[in-house]
């Protein structure tokens, strides 16, 4: 029927294809996650209520882009690349936040508590 020799031809050739198609679709994960696919959500609360703070405006030194607190002290970045980005808020009756935090392809979650400002 077959000889050993195109055998072991056609299974080398087999393997190969495969091994390609494996590294193909481990550069397009890698690229995806390149191209900003990660997300940063939040939450921001009054560390003396334990309350969620509204109508914060959250910023990444670095990127044009903001977003505001919802109802729920919640917010969220779309389409960020992995990397270390700086976090800063600065509303109201509050003191300054700033914090450095690290992305991954999967994204990160940060609980922000915003300390109120102090009255002298």
């Amino acid at each position: 029927m077959f000889n050993r020799k195109f055998m072991f031809k056609l299974f080398a050739t087999l393997l190969m294809g495969i091994f390609a198609i494996s590294i193909h679709n481990a550069q397009a994960q890698d690229n995806s996650q390149d191209q900003g696919q990660a997300k940063l959500i939040g939450t921001v609360i009054d560390s003396t209520t334990s309350k969620p703070v509204a109508d914060v405006t959250v910023s990444l030194d670095g990127q044009d882009k903001e977003a505001t607190t919802d109802q729920n002290g919640q917010f969220m970045f779309n389409d960020l690349s992995a990397g270390t980005y700086t976090v800063n808020i600065e509303a109201d009756g509050y003191e300054a936040y700033s914090k450095d935090v690290e992305i991954s392809g999967q994204g990160a979650s940060l609980d922000i508590k915003l300390t109120p400002a102090s009255s002298q």
